[in-house]
């Protein structure tokens, strides 16, 4: 009898555990260091890329290390304007179809000169703006286009 118990628990272990490591291949949970977004964890679906203007997206970070932000480090943002939509920028603040994104600024809060991203005209194919909530978030405004090769997974903002 004994032997038989041993055998359940040890096959229910097994799935159990080989169930958590599929999950873990399309799933997870991210957490955000800074005020950017109104989130600060989130679920990750590494397996459905699918979606749309205002999602969230998590993506390979495609600007320069500044601000301890390393290249290809992961980040999440919203998409706030599509391929084929038109972006202007207008004293640096960003328009998706004439509906307002933000302002960039010229300057940091330590007083560095900030380039921002300026850009008039149609979102080329397969590149997105992504954008934060916060005034000072540090996104497209920034370092331009996430192309879609550097999107890794959609997110959804859980607290």
């Amino acid at each position: 009898m004994n032997s038989k118990l041993n055998l359940k628990i040890f096959i229910f272990l097994m799935i159990f555990f080989h169930g958590i490591y599929i999950l873990k291949q399309s799933y997870g949970i991210g957490f955000s260091v800074t005020p950017s977004l109104p989130y600060y964890a989130f679920l990750i679906n590494k397996k459905d890329l699918t979606f749309s203007k205002k999602d969230l997206i998590v993506f390979k970070y495609p600007g320069e290390n500044v601000y301890n932000y390393k290249t290809d480090e992961s980040f999440v943002k919203i998409v706030s304007c599509v391929p084929g939509e038109i972006l202007k920028t207008e004293n640096y603040e960003y328009f998706c179809n004439d509906e307002y994104i933000g302002k960039a600024f010229l300057e940091d809060g330590q007083g560095k000169s900030l380039s921002p991203f300026v850009f008039n005209g149609i979102i080329p194919k397969n590149n997105y703006f992504v954008t934060g909530t916060h005034q000072k978030s540090w996104d497209s405004k920034y370092w331009g286009f996430v192309s879609k090769d550097r999107i890794i997974a959609t997110a959804k903002g859980l607290i």
